[in-house]
């Protein structure tokens, strides 16, 4: 079966619980800006493993020019941790909404089947770059 096929099977019960297996930390990130040095945070995504299922997710941001995120997509297997780098790329002059910077992150997630994990993810990741779950 192809990722769509699984993506179809889903039930909001798997998503719901999968979010609720999900954890995020810090809720919010605070970057001091400096002219010509990158400052990098960090972020803590966990799975507690209430649920056996590996969970797929991607951080995007709403400022790709201004930060990168590493790793931006993996999989958290049950019971596992993984820290996410974001870097805010060194700048050349402040920028013009330094004082109320409205930058945004999200994490989407998907929960997988373990076919899913042994048949698609080795090969490639580029299934879950447009078919990401619902946003923590």
């Amino acid at each position: 079966k192809w990722l769509s096929d699984f993506r179809n099977e889903r039930t909001p019960d798997l998503l719901e619980a999968a979010a609720a297996a999900l954890s995020v930390g810090p809720k919010k990130l605070l970057f001091a800006c400096s002219i010509g040095k990158s400052n990098v945070q960090s972020l803590q995504l966990g799975h507690s493993g209430s649920i056996p299922i590996t969970v797929a997710f991607k951080v995007r941001t709403s400022n790709p020019h201004r930060y990168s995120c590493r790793p931006a997509t993996r999989l958290l297997r049950p019971g596992t941790q993984q820290q996410v780098s974001v870097k805010l790329s060194a700048q050349c002059k402040l920028p013009a909404d330094y004082e109320d910077c409205d930058d945004r992150f999200k994490v989407f997630f998907h929960p997988l089947d373990p076919l899913q994990v042994r048949c698609a993810w080795p090969q490639s990741n580029r299934g879950f770059e447009n078919k990401a779950g619902p946003v923590l």
